[in-house]
């Protein structure tokens, strides 16, 4: 009996799992399975392997490092319940060409076509895990840690980045039974209300990517939710906002027309991180409870 097959009656997996643990631990990416990836081509399951692989050393990161650690809780994210990385810039290091190779490709890093090496895509920064529907990793989100970390300070950065050719759904696509979804503004506004029991057990909760962030992915994602009763829009109390709240009802209620779609009236010049930093969780459920209906108008 092989390696392969030693470790398949060791660990009583299937022989793709096995595939995939002996890959992970050799650094390599496996190959397709032919039944649960068959819609993927060789390089997607390439660079879904490497996402994973590379988020794994993000989440170690992330419990490793202070500043990420602290920056989290100043922004009421709770480190213990949610699933959040940490770019040290040192997922690489000491890894095999394989994953290097990959992560050049996929946009991890950034290479230096005149003097040789890479910098590190969203170096310092919080990272978020976009999903497919099979609960892939598919893309990331990056939100610079501030005050920035020490070895840091003086370097050029961008608050929000993500992965290149973004795809994915953050936290992850609606449950086929979902009846009530609620869509935010941003990943770490989803982030707040999914430490919430009493939210997360009544609705699902979608982001969007910022006040155009309403991409062909999420609103193909919501279409395909039969049981779907009611969209709620919960986004910013500031301009931007409430402009884009009346921009995405228009738009929902033209792919949704026998959809309720409903608005929730967003503390002034206030979000949902924001809200949870000054107030109550129990504000979120009387803000939910509050709701109105989007009155949707064809002039």
């Amino acid at each position: 009996m092989d390696v392969i097959g030693l470790t398949q009656k060791k660990l009583q997996k299937t022989t793709h799992e096995t595939l995939n643990y002996l890959s992970e631990l050799a650094g390599a990416v496996a190959p397709p399975s032919n039944k649960k990836n068959k819609e993927l081509e060789p390089t997607q399951y390439k660079d879904i392997a490497t996402l994973k692989k590379v988020f794994s050393y993000f989440e170690t990161a992330f419990l490793a490092s202070k500043p990420a650690r602290d920056y989290a809780t100043s922004r009421n994210l709770n480190i213990k319940t949610l699933t959040i990385g940490y770019n040290t810039g040192l997922f690489h290091h000491g890894k095999n060409k394989y994953l290097v190779e990959s992560s050049v490709q996929i946009g991890l890093l950034l290479p230096h076509h005149n003097s040789g090496g890479n910098s590190v895509f969203g170096l310092g920064s919080l990272v978020f895990a976009l999903r497919d529907k099979q609960n892939q990793i598919t893309g990331l989100y990056y939100r610079a840690v501030e005050p920035r970390p020490s070895k840091l300070k003086g370097r050029n950065y961008e608050k929000h980045l993500y992965l290149k050719n973004r795809s994915g759904l953050y936290p992850n696509y609606p449950q086929a039974a979902t009846t009530t979804l609620i869509l935010t503004e941003s990943i770490i506004d989803a982030a707040t209300l999914l430490q919430h029991r009493e939210i997360t057990k009544d609705y699902e909760i979608v982001a969007l990517y910022g006040t155009n962030g309403l991409t062909a992915e999420i609103k193909q994602a919501i279409t395909e939710l039969e049981q779907l009763e009611e969209v709620i829009l919960f986004l910013d109390g500031d301009a931007a906002g409430r402009k884009a709240t009346i921009n995405h009802g228009t738009t929902l209620k033209e792919i949704l027309p026998n959809i309720k779609i409903s608005i929730v009236n967003t503390l002034e010049n206030e979000d949902i991180n924001s809200i949870a930093q000054g107030h109550e969780p129990n504000i979120f459920l009387d803000l939910l409870k509050n709701r109105t209906p989007f009155f949707y108008s064809t002039e």
